[in-house]
């Protein structure tokens, strides 16, 4: 089966990222997507296990807040012979959104959701730009409603501050 693009996405197994997914690969599209929780990757496969058998769907185990992320997704890449043409960047920890007691995010949480927004965001654009013959043409990052309207609690599960 062609595909017209393959896509890395980062966080395909979170809320917004499987819904991604789900739509990706209903547009046609070769979807590579990324996660560090074994539960959440075994999840995503059954949902799409016809698409995880034909080559359409490819999930990485990986903790993009390891220092060495960008370089195992690149040997993961290579071994499969996938070439990226966009990056979709999704992945978030809903660790690092907790509220302390004085209304505000800790320095060590806002530090962690800076990173994943922005440092690994990079890194991984300049691994994937960096190959020999990159086709990656289209960067998308996805932003939180959050960054302009509060949060309304009743919409989540066991909402914490």
């Amino acid at each position: 089966m062609s595909k017209s693009k393959t896509v890395l996405l980062t966080g395909g197994t979170g809320n917004i990222g499987s819904q991604l997914v789900s739509d990706l690969l209903k547009d046609n599209y070769q979807v590579v997507t990324t996660s560090h929780s074994d539960n959440n990757i075994k999840k995503l496969k059954n949902q799409f296990n016809d698409h995880c058998q034909n080559g359409s769907l490819h999930v990485i185990n990986v903790d993009l807040e390891e220092k060495d992320f960008s370089r195992q997704i690149v040997t993961y890449l290579e071994k499969n012979s996938l070439q990226i043409q966009a990056l979709v960047n999704n992945a978030r920890s809903t660790n690092y959104l907790k509220i302390n007691k004085n209304n505000e995010i800790d320095r060590t949480n806002w530090v962690g959701e800076f990173l994943l927004d922005v440092v690994v965001a990079y890194e991984l654009v300049m691994a994937l730009i960096n190959l020999e013959n990159s086709k990656l043409d289209n960067i998308i990052n996805i932003s939180s409603m959050y960054g302009m309207v509060a949060p309304t609690p009743g919409l989540y599960k066991n909402f914490e501050k």
